[in-house]
């Protein structure tokens, strides 16, 4: 889904596709996304897809949610590693 945003209020968007949120209560978390971070004021656009297996650490749906939070976890880490790299290439391009 997308949203209308105002572009003067951030320096990225952030488009998210969810391809597969799967759970195997006592056993793992599968997350797929693909990813678009593109600059409010124009530029190139990043993309990624990442594929994040998760193993459940104990037994219940405590565990299982535990799961799925390490893996969005991964996900928001790469997309901010990714926002930092190009603010520090903006820094030495600039």
């Amino acid at each position: 889904m997308a949203y209308p945003q105002n572009p003067e209020g951030f320096d990225y968007q952030v488009l998210l596709q969810v391809l597969r949120f799967d759970s195997t209560l006592d056993d793992a978390a599968t997350l797929e996304v693909v990813w678009t971070l593109r600059p409010s004021h124009g530029g190139e656009p990043a993309f990624g897809r990442m594929l994040v297996h998760e193993r459940v650490d104990g037994a219940g749906y405590e565990a299982l949610v535990a799961a799925h939070s390490r893996a969005l976890r991964a996900v928001s880490a790469e997309i901010a590693a990714t926002i930092r790299r190009r603010q520090d290439a903006r820094i030495l391009h600039s």
